[in-house]
């Protein structure tokens, strides 16, 4: 066991947090480049990029590079994902907050008001019981489709308050032959129905 933020070089290998992902991966990259760098007979040109934020969709990172650079002949991801493995797609990502609206009540005459909380978990039931299922049995070039429920979760003013308010994530990994637009309508089309039969 090593200090993760300590790295440590251990048998010719480095041991710290970041070390595989991604360290590991730029610092290859830009082997490759001085390597290209020395071949006489290349001619072209390299770009390297360094991205942050794809744990939070990329919108700072890759999403403003697609935006700023011409298509690319060739591109090289030096994502640790699996060895032995070459990928041709990646998986996409949605994120939508569930909001669900009540009356605030005081607790000892919560008949007076609506509680979002307990709505808010029968609308999550639905959609574990019902959606996710049907999405997670997606699959495409050995991957499956992924729906997280309650990443974020928020709500309620106090104990003795009948909470008007009450949210929680979807995290949805799409594959890469799904639509956005469409994973998006699904979602909503499904909470829509379940917001039906709850009212």
């Amino acid at each position: 066991m090593t200090e993760p933020f300590k790295p440590i070089l251990i048998n010719g290998r480095v041991y710290g947090r970041g070390a595989s992902d991604d360290k590991g991966g730029v610092t290859a990259l830009i082997l490759l480049a001085k390597r290209i760098g020395e071949l006489r007979e290349f001619n072209g040109c390299v770009e390297l990029s360094f991205t942050p934020d794809e744990e939070v969709g990329g919108f700072t990172g890759v999403n403003y590079l697609l935006g700023s650079i011409t298509r690319p002949d060739y591109a090289v991801v030096a994502e640790p994902t699996g060895l032995g493995i070459i990928w041709v797609g990646s998986m996409g990502m949605v994120q939508l907050d569930v909001v669900i609206r009540g009356v605030p009540a005081h607790a000892s005459q919560p008949q007076l008001g609506v509680n979002a909380f307990e709505d808010g978990v029968k609308v999550a039931y639905a959609i574990i019981t019902g959606l996710k299922g049907s999405i997670e049995g997606r699959s495409y070039m050995g991957e499956r489709a992924v729906m997280t429920l309650g990443g974020l979760v928020k709500g309620g003013l106090g104990r003795n308050i009948v909470p008007d308010y009450f949210s929680f994530s979807i995290d949805r990994r799409l594959l890469p032959n799904e639509d956005v637009d469409e994973s998006i309508r699904e979602i909503m089309d499904y909470i829509k129905e379940i917001g039906e039969k709850l009212a």
